[in-house]
């Protein structure tokens, strides 16, 4: 063999050898699971962006399922996690439309998720990687939630008819839980005051009492606003999400569901 012959023969391999190092490396594995992570860069055709200010776009990951705020919409999916390795199918979200730039950013999210391959996960970021290895969307560590001290915004109620209904688009539905046992907050159509008490993740709420006395022209409102009182009083166990609070009967079904101000 000629010299030349043998300086591309050894040139060759080393390209070889160079290339074996430089699969998909994707993630290390790491923190995932039980923290709300909020979005802080997203791949968009091969270019990493800032998520923008106030997209509050997140994602919690627990017990085999992925849920958060994906900018306009909530959504729930599945999730297998596996050492470094992170698969997430069954991809649903509620079907809202908003601003055209924030349902382009909940497009490319939603698929980016899709996308997910492995991640790598500490106590202040998470980063998932899709097949090739190649970054696609970057979280940081967002705020731990709490049931008090929060003004829930109300989006679906038990209507006592075998049925989950979604608040009317008229007046906010809110509920507030104070650390002193009480809750305030407006049904839609009036003002009221209930008190709850917690033990794990159970609650009792009680005395749930209109504080005002209003009655509204649309009939169907003042219907809402009785069927989500008594909706209240079927709370026995409250779970709280990367986006909201949750409050189901005690056959396991939803009673009222929340989501938090943005």
């Amino acid at each position: 063999m000629g010299i030349s012959r043998r300086v591309f023969a050894v040139t060759a391999a080393l390209v070889i050898l160079a290339c074996a190092g430089c699969g998909a490396a994707g993630g290390s594995g790491g923190r995932i699971e039980g923290a709300k992570w909020v979005l802080r860069q997203y791949d968009s055709n091969g270019t990493m962006k800032n998520a923008p200010a106030g997209a509050n776009v997140d994602a919690l990951f627990e017990k085999g399922s992925v849920s958060g705020f994906s900018g306009v919409n909530t959504y729930r999916g599945s999730c297998k996690i596996s050492g470094a390795s992170l698969a997430v199918s069954n991809l649903s979200s509620t079907l809202m439309a908003g601003p055209q730039g924030l349902m382009d950013l909940e497009r490319i999210y939603l698929a980016n998720l899709h996308e997910a391959s492995s991640f790598t996960g500490s106590g202040t970021a998470l980063t998932i990687f899709d097949g090739s290895g190649k970054k696609v969307l970057v979280y940081g560590r967002g705020p731990a939630r709490s049931l008090v001290g929060v003004s829930w915004n109300a989006i679906n109620y038990y209507n006592g008819r075998d049925a989950l209904l979604a608040i009317q688009d008229h007046t906010p539905v809110t509920a507030l839980f104070s650390q002193d046992g009480a809750i305030s907050g407006s049904d839609g159509v009036n003002d009221y005051r209930a008190e709850y008490k917690t033990s794990g993740q159970g609650i009792t709420i009680s005395n749930v009492t209109p504080t005002t006395s209003r009655t509204d022209p649309n009939e169907a409102m003042n219907r809402q606003a009785q069927d989500y009182l008594a909706a209240l009083r079927l709370a026995t166990r409250y779970k709280l999400t990367s986006t909201g609070l949750e409050l189901f009967r005690s056959d396991g079904a939803f009673a009222v569901t929340y989501l938090a101000p943005k």
